[in-house]
């Protein structure tokens, strides 16, 4: 799991970096008192990016740590 930090009581972010050196920037942000949308997206390719919806903080961090592990790997 990425170390995730708070940065108000709506929004987290984390950075994951691949073993190449690429570097990924992590948000999860609350949309309703249900919804966070979760955006990730590459240092050096910003307009590159994932985004969902999930239903809490926790599922929001695990998608948004699965599309990085996709991205990583190559996989659309």
């Amino acid at each position: 799991m990425a170390p995730w930090t708070r940065l108000d009581e709506r929004i987290y972010a984390a950075e994951i970096a691949a073993g190449d050196g690429t570097r990924y920037r992590l948000t999860l942000e609350r949309l309703t008192d249900r919804d966070w949308d979760w955006t990730v997206w590459r240092e050096d390719r910003p307009h590159l990016c994932r985004y969902g919806v999930a239903h809490g903080p926790a599922s929001g961090f695990v998608a948004a740590e699965q599309a990085v592990r996709s991205l990583i790997q190559g996989v659309d």
